[in-house]
Formats: C-alpha cells, structure tokens, sequence
C-alpha cells in the first residue's frame, strides 16, 4: 500500500510539475515539446521496448502534453463543473463494461498494452497497474485549469492529492474503483466552498 501511495503522489506531482514548466515556455517551445512528447510516446507504443521505466516514463509524458492541451480548454469554472461531471460519468461507464473494464480483464490475460496507458511498479514481486493515464490527464487538465482561473495553487494540489489518495484506498478496499469521480467530486465541492467563501467575503 505504501508503494501505490508513494507512486501515485509522485506521479501526480510529476505531471503538475511538468504544466507547470510548460505553462512557463515560449508558445513554440511548448508545441516542439508538446509533438516530442507524442512523438516518443507514438514510439514506446510501436517498439514496445519491456522496461517499466521507460513505459511509465511515456505515460507521464502523455500524460502533462494531454493535460495541458485539454486544460487549455477550460476557461472557467462552470467549465471545470461540467467537465467534472462529464468526466466522472464517462469513467463509470468505462470502468463498470467499457474500455477500462476491457483493459483490465486483458491485464488479468497478459495484456501488451496497459504497461503503456498506466504508471506501473514492482509490488511483491509483480508489476502492477497503479493510476491510470487517463485519470493522470483529468487531474493534470483540473490543476492547470483551476491555477489559470486563479484558484490558489497549493490549496488545488492539495485537493487533487487528497482526492486521488482517497480513491486509492477505497479501490485498495473493495477491489479496485473508478477514480476520477472521487477528483470531480473534491474539485467541484472545492469550486463551491470557494465561491461560498467569495460571496462572504464580499
């Protein structure tokens, strides 16, 4: 358990930390960097080289270039409500028969391609699928597009930290639980005790 903490923590503050830097480039650097990091990606997924480094190395990668692209589209905070929303359904239904479901089901059979769409690490012996990509680029989007709008940028990390770790545990628990609901739902209570708070103070 201490393992999947440390490695979900570390992934998601590898991703902030890379918007972050990217947020902070030259626009035509941050589009060379945006196509490399595809690029290599595009290049694990045909070569398929078997390291788990470099395999998790491509999902962070993606990850930040993905995020940031779909964060960008976030102007504001009813947007950032209905993604969450949108987001978070679209997870159940992947997670409950969809793509997710399929993946997972293809893992328990030796799947070649989940080591490219989630951050794995050695747990007694065997790799294991920690966080997904697809949950790494919805927290990833949140954080950019929260800091953008103007939210406070450790109270958003924080949030999303707390939120994931909470999925964690509870998957941990029961078996394994779709995650982006529990971020949308921190996020979208985060929205509104902070708009709640902004009406009282005004």
């Amino acid at each position: 358990m201490a393992v999947a903490l440390s490695v979900t923590v570390g992934s998601s503050c590898a991703v902030f930390v890379g918007l972050r830097l990217l947020r902070t480039r030259e626009p035509q650097l941050r589009t060379l960097l945006l196509a490399g990091s595809v690029a290599s990606y595009a290049i694990l997924l045909w070569a398929r080289p078997g390291s788990l480094w470099l395999s998790d190395a491509g999902v962070l990668l993606v990850a930040i270039a993905g995020a940031f692209m779909l964060g960008s589209l976030l102007k504001n905070k009813g947007a950032v409500v209905t993604f969450c929303v949108a987001a978070a359904v679209a997870d159940v239904l992947s997670f409950s028969g969809g793509l997710t479901r399929h993946l997972l089901d293809q893992y328990r059979g030796s799947s070649e391609v989940l080591p490219y769409l989630a951050v794995f690490s050695p747990i007694d012996g065997e790799s294991v699928p920690i966080i997904g990509m697809g949950d790494l680029i919805v927290t990833g989007a949140l954080f950019l597009a929260l800091e953008r709008i103007g939210f406070r940028t450790p109270e958003v990390g924080t949030v999303l930290i707390f939120t994931i770790v909470a999925a964690l545990i509870v998957g941990w628990i029961v078996g394994g639980v779709p995650a982006i609901p529990f971020i949308a739902g921190g996020v979208i209570a985060y929205v509104g005790f902070w708009l709640d708070r902004s009406a009282r103070i005004d």
